[in-house]
C-alpha cells in the first residue's frame, strides 16, 4: 500500500495538471468578490448609506421643481364658482334695485326742486 503522503501528492499533482485547483480558486474568488460587492452595497454599509443619501438629495431637488397645476386649477375653479354664486344671489338684488332707482320711469311732471345737482 502506498504511503498516504504519496497518495495526497499524486492527487494534488493531478489536480494541478488538469486545472482543477485553478478552477476551484477562480470559483471561490468569484464568489468572494460577489459577496464583498454585495456587502459593500447593502443599505447598512457606508457605501449603501451614501448612495441612499445621494438618491434622497436628487429626489428632493427634483421635487422642488415640480408644480401641481391640477391643484391650482381646482382652487381657481372653486373661487370662480363661489364668486359667481355670490354675484347671482347677493349682488344681483342690489344691482337691480340700483338700476330701478337710477333708470326708473320719469314722472310726468318734475319740478326743479325735485332735481338735485349732487345726487
Amino acid at each position: 500500500m502506498k504511503e498516504l503522503q504519496e497518495i495526497v501528492n499524486e492527487q494534488i499533482n493531478s489536480m494541478i495538471t488538469t486545472g482543477a485547483i485553478e478552477e476551484m480558486i477562480a470559483e471561490r474568488l468569484n464568489s468572494c468578490i460577489k459577496e464583498c460587492v454585495k456587502n459593500s452595497m447593502e443599505s447598512y454599509s457606508e457605501f449603501g448609506r451614501d448612495i441612499k443619501d445621494k438618491i434622497n438629495v436628487s429626489l428632493c431637488n427634483a421635487l422642488a421643481h415640480v408644480s401641481l397645476p391640477e391643484y391650482n386649477k381646482f382652487v381657481s375653479d372653486v373661487v370662480i364658482e363661489s364668486y359667481g354664486q355670490v354675484l347671482e344671489t347677493e349682488a344681483k338684488k342690489h344691482l337691480k334695485a340700483l338700476l330701478v332707482k337710477s333708470l326708473g320711469s320719469v314722472p310726468e311732471s318734475i319740478k326743479a326742486s325735485d332735481l338735485s345737482v349732487c345726487a
